[in-house]
């Protein structure tokens, strides 16, 4: 054809158009439909709050918002909703209230499934079922525009690198904890937590992105650290609980025995007492001083707190052999149940080994007993110690054998001089004797038992305390000892109140 041909045609054409009536034209827009909406977005139900794209809700219900055009008549809203992983097939399965004007439409969806997520859009349609273009939701066909979620998250696991076993005791200043939950679906929001001293307490509702914490301000006792984890979709899991057992103070150590004491190993062995405030292991090691390795140690695994211990030292090596002389003390170390450890030097003792001394009348006799006086009634001696140094022996007289001397341990009590002697037996009795002056005389025991010097009396020993007469030579006393006049002065110028006084067999 050629190019004049062309231009006729099209001219005719154009005529033919411009001759067509004005009815013919509106019909042809009425069948194009209502406009596509605009501004598509979701709520939950009685929410004002928007969604953002791929969110995910535990709801099995939304609202699905946008904006409509109703210029030409009422319109209404339609959706089609379809699991992320299905086409649309153009084909709406929820509509909503019709608008007679333009602005927003809200179509009411149901019935979701938990763990699904779901891809949607919409359209409008007039009474005459003309329907206008759909408008996708999301740009991104790939991506999920909502999804539900009705699962918890996992229960909180929880650690701890300064406290990690919740049944021990620790005396940290700073405790550091450490936790994590999963989500299988939306995914891990955040987390709640709270520190308290009562058990199963609830952790507020308000988030935390963070997974770890130092807390620097807890006292003394058992604490629980409560923390709970919220997924994206608004699920709450179950509260975690971790306890933290804290205990900073560390025992004290009392020593009940006498701070410093003097002790002879072949004396046997001497026992010390303490005890503690708490409940602790202790361990005493025997130090003497100037020496670097103890010689001797003492263990308390669990000693209670308040109770008195006692320990037993023999001042002897494993082979019975005495240590050397010196001043030795406890180095005390007391652990609690959180490893608080109390440190201390304890009970001084000035250690003199001294091998004992036998006495003429048999008694153990060592150089730190002090003054020691012996009476033998077998012998009719006295003997006088300083330590195992024999200072005085004299013959002496005791009673006679209706009137004995008691045998046993005495002290003197008492120091008289001079002394009146008047007899307790009246004139008359066998035993009667007329008042008598000593110019020496001390008690050793109750009823009128003396050691005293006797001027009226010229015999001293053995037989002479005979059954004769008491008072003549060789006639017992009536139960006190008679001593010479010498050696009794000696005697009383030498013993002090509390010296000790043995009368033996």
């Amino acid at each position: 054809m050629s190019y004049r041909a062309v231009w006729r045609l099209m001219a005719a054409i154009l005529c033919l158009i411009a001759a067509a009536p004005l009815s013919t034209a509106i019909a042809q827009v009425a069948q194009d439909g209502p406009g596509a909406p605009t501004s598509l977005s979701m709520t939950l139900p009685k929410s004002a709050s928007t969604l953002p794209a791929q969110s995910w809700i535990s709801s099995t219900a939304v609202d699905l918002r946008f904006q409509v055009e109703a210029a030409a008549g009422s319109v209404i809203p339609q959706v089609e909703i379809e699991p992320s992983n299905v086409p649309f097939t153009g084909q709406p399965n929820f509509s909503g209230p019709s608008l007679k004007a333009s602005g927003t439409a809200s179509v009411s969806v149901t019935g979701l499934v938990n763990r699904q997520t779901y891809h949607w859009q919409a359209r409008t349609a007039d009474a005459a079922d003309n329907a206008s273009h759909w408008t996708q939701f999301s740009s991104t066909k790939a991506a999920a525009d909502i999804g539900v979620d009705q699962d918890p998250p996992s229960r909180p696991t929880i650690a701890s690198s300064t406290n990690p076993n919740q049944s021990r005791w620790y005396n940290t200043r700073v405790e550091a904890l450490r936790w994590r939950a999963t989500d299988a679906l939306s995914g891990i929001k955040g987390y709640s937590f709270v520190v308290a001293q009562g058990a199963r307490q609830s952790p507020p509702g308000s988030t935390t992105a963070d997974t770890s914490v130092r807390l620097v301000k807890l006292g003394d006792g058992a604490w629980f650290f409560a923390v709970r984890s919220e997924d994206k979709a608004g699920n709450w899991s179950p509260t975690a609980t971790f306890r933290l057992r804290l205990d900073r103070h560390p025992a004290k150590l009392s020593w009940l025995s006498p701070n410093r004491i003097t002790f002879n190993p072949y004396r046997g062995p001497t026992k010390l007492q303490f005890k503690v405030s708490k409940n602790a292991g202790v361990t005493l090691q025997l130090y003497r001083v100037g020496a670097k390795q103890p010689v001797a140690s003492f263990a308390f695994p669990h000693l209670k707190a308040g109770r008195v211990a006692t320990l037993e030292w023999s001042g002897k090596d494993k082979h019975g052999k005495a240590y050397p002389a010196g001043y030795y003390f406890f180095s005390a170390s007391a652990i609690d149940r959180a490893f608080n450890v109390t440190k201390a030097n304890l009970g001084g003792i000035d250690y003199t080994p001294e091998q004992p001394h036998i006495s003429a009348t048999g008694q153990v006799l060592y150089a730190s007993d002090g003054k020691h006086i012996f009476v033998s009634l077998s012998r009719q001696t006295l003997y006088a110690y300083e330590g195992t140094k024999l200072l005085l022996q004299t013959f002496v007289t005791t009673g006679n054998p209706n009137l004995p001397t008691p045998a046993g341990h005495f002290s003197v009590i008492g120091k008289y001089h001079p002394y009146e002697f008047v007899s307790p037996w009246p004139l008359g009795s066998v035993y009667w004797y007329p008042p008598s002056w000593s110019q020496f005389a001390m008690l050793f025991k109750e009823g009128g038992y003396f050691l005293h010097d006797a001027p009226w009396r010229g015999a001293f020993g053995p037989g002479t305390d005979g059954a004769g007469q008491p008072g003549t030579n060789y006639g017992g006393t009536h139960g006190c000892i008679n001593i010479p006049s010498s050696p009794m002065t000696f005697l009383y110028g030498w013993a002090q109140v509390g010296t000790v006084v043995d009368v033996v067999p």
